[in-house]
């Protein structure tokens, strides 16, 4: 599985360069449809098995992206 995520230039442009090593997100409805299981009342129930991440810099068509 690959997830997704934007972020902003500057971000990006740390974490290729490796002076940024993390990275912290919200625990929001969507991310954790995006990340976890859930079962029938949306409670998670183990984790999705991601492969790739692609960190991609706003919203443009043209716009630059790295893959972890």
């Amino acid at each position: 599985m690959t997830l997704d995520l934007i972020i902003k230039q500057k971000h990006l442009e740390e974490i290729v360069a490796g002076t940024k090593t993390e990275e912290y997100r919200d625990v929001t409805d969507r991310l954790l449809k995006q990340v976890c299981d859930l079962d029938s009342e949306g409670n998670a129930t183990g984790y999705k098995p991601i492969k790739t991440l692609r960190l991609f810099a706003g919203y443009k068509k043209d716009r630059k992206f790295a893959v972890v």
